[in-house]
């Protein structure tokens, strides 16, 4: 994705750093999409620290929401 510059984490800690700041995505994500997601001291860098029992499917949803985000 263009808008993605550098992906980094351990587990599930992730972070995904963007060419700009995150903050509307996470507001999109938030109020769209019922999806919370955490924010760094980087004002670029979306956290995502979800629950250890994350299953497939809810990961899948959270996938399709950030790529269609994206690619708007």
């Amino acid at each position: 994705m263009p808008n993605i510059k550098e992906v980094r984490g351990l587990g599930l800690m992730i972070g995904i750093e963007l060419n700009e700041p995150c903050a509307p995505l996470r507001n999109k994500l938030l109020f769209d999409h019922h999806i919370f997601t955490g924010a760094s001291s980087n004002k670029n860098t979306l956290r995502i620290l979800p629950a250890l029992n994350l299953n497939k499917q809810e990961a899948d949803i959270f996938l399709t929401a950030l790529a269609s985000l994206l690619a708007s």
